[in-house]
């Protein structure tokens, strides 16, 4: 003990002050790691470089619906999934696969300009096995 009454390691606040420093510390680094090595990586694949369409997504997790750059679609009442052919036959195109997970990016499709007459796709597909697609409706109307 000195003469003003405190130890040779500091007060009991300084001690506890330095504690919380260090739990800052490592609180902070563990956010880091997390942004660095889990984070970054899904907002790179799913957002930056759009590839979460191309994803293959069980057919048991994927949610009644869908919104996509601020449009609502629902799941088809079936859980039949469709091939690529089947879909180019059908459509006369490629169909437009969105990512379905939360917070994936706005595909070109979905927000560019309105081309002749046809501004929203009526229908969008989610990619479920290594060729087949599930169909979501778009819901509502203008």
């Amino acid at each position: 003990m000195t003469l003003d009454g405190t130890s040779r390691g500091g007060s009991v606040a300084q001690r506890r002050g330095g504690s919380r420093r260090l739990a800052a510390l490592a609180l902070a680094l563990v956010a880091a790691t997390f942004a660095l090595f889990v984070a970054g990586p899904w907002v790179w694949h799913h957002y930056l470089t759009r590839d979460g369409a191309q994803d293959i997504h069980e057919v048991a997790t994927l949610p009644g619906s869908l919104h996509p750059c601020e449009r609502s679609y629902g799941r088809s009442r079936t859980d039949r999934a469709q091939t690529g052919d089947e879909l180019r036959a059908l459509l006369g195109e490629e169909p437009l696969v969105v990512d379905p997970l939360p917070l994936s990016s706005c595909l070109t499709g979905l927000s560019a300009a309105c081309p002749a007459g046809s501004c929203t796709p009526t229908v969008v597909w989610v990619r479920v096995g290594e060729d087949a697609y599930v169909s979501y409706s778009l819901r509502g109307g203008p």
